[in-house]
């Protein structure tokens, strides 16, 4: 049963990760990073895909490879955006999400 889980979130990860591209190409037309500020909903796509993944035994009420499934979902969303764009989100939510679970483990 742990493989199909796996496959599962590997599934759910690359769909993530193409439509994190297709996204970051419709919106960033310009080849390279020019000049990135920080993009908030992107920014709160991490927050909450990186919780979800790492902090999942804290909604007890869902179970937990649901919410795994959506924080691999929203994680390879946002890591697979173009080159340059989404790595300070992809940082800054699992930073956040590292810190929730030193709090809630300490």
């Amino acid at each position: 049963m742990e493989e199909l889980y796996f496959l599962i979130y590997l599934i759910v990860f690359i769909v993530g990760a193409a439509l994190g591209l297709l996204y970051s190409y419709s919106i960033h037309l310009e080849p390279f990073v020019v000049k990135e500020k920080i993009n908030i909903p992107i920014l709160a796509m991490a927050i909450i895909g990186w919780i979800l993944a790492l902090n999942f035994n804290l909604l007890n009420i869902i179970p937990s490879f649901i919410l795994i499934s959506i924080g691999v979902f929203l994680i390879g969303f946002v890591i697979d955006m173009r080159p340059g764009y989404g790595r300070r989100e992809t940082v800054i939510g699992f930073v956040v999400s590292l810190f929730i679970w030193l709090i809630t483990h300490i």
